[in-house]
């Protein structure tokens, strides 16, 4: 067996092209014969799609023409605000630290301090001299922030 005959032969088992590696397997001519006419007759039929599909394409310009019109009265969209804050408001009123925290702060909010001289590691408190927080404690930490910067008041209701 000659060289191009095993490189037909490997062609035909691993194309993904239907129909090639049914000519080699079958045994008898006739087979082969029908194998190959049927291959013919799907490669011809794929062409001459492809080919009408082009000429349509070719004859049948485009022309696109866009119209601005502006309405005055829209309908407002209905609106649904999904809640993804990670802390609970109602697992966090029941939490000690956070109510002790949040009222200290309250208690002695002086306006001309930021926040920045009460975060961790800062040395101004001593409520937030650790050196690792855990991502519960964050979240509450990010609450309390909240209130002292922008004097938000929350409730339960």
């Amino acid at each position: 067996m000659g060289h191009s005959a095993e490189v037909v032969a490997d062609f035909a088992d691993h194309t993904t092209a239907h129909g090639f590696g049914n000519v080699l397997r079958c045994d008898s001519c006739s087979g082969k014969g029908v194998w190959i006419v049927a291959m013919l007759i799907a490669w011809t039929v794929c062409c001459i799609q492809l080919a009408v599909t082009i000429i349509a394409y070719l004859q049948y310009p485009t022309a696109t023409t866009i119209a601005v019109q502006y309405s005055s009265s829209v309908q407002f969209p209905a609106v649904t605000v999904c809640n993804l804050n990670a802390a609970r408001w109602s697992k966090m009123l029941n939490d000690s630290t956070l109510a002790n925290y949040t009222n200290l702060l309250r208690a002695a909010r002086p306006q001309t301090r930021s926040w920045n001289e009460y975060a961790p590691g800062t040395g101004r408190s001593s409520l937030f001299n650790q050196d690792s927080i855990n991502e519960e404690t964050a979240y509450k930490l990010l609450y309390i922030q909240a209130i002292y910067e922008r004097n938000v008041w929350f409730s339960n209701s």
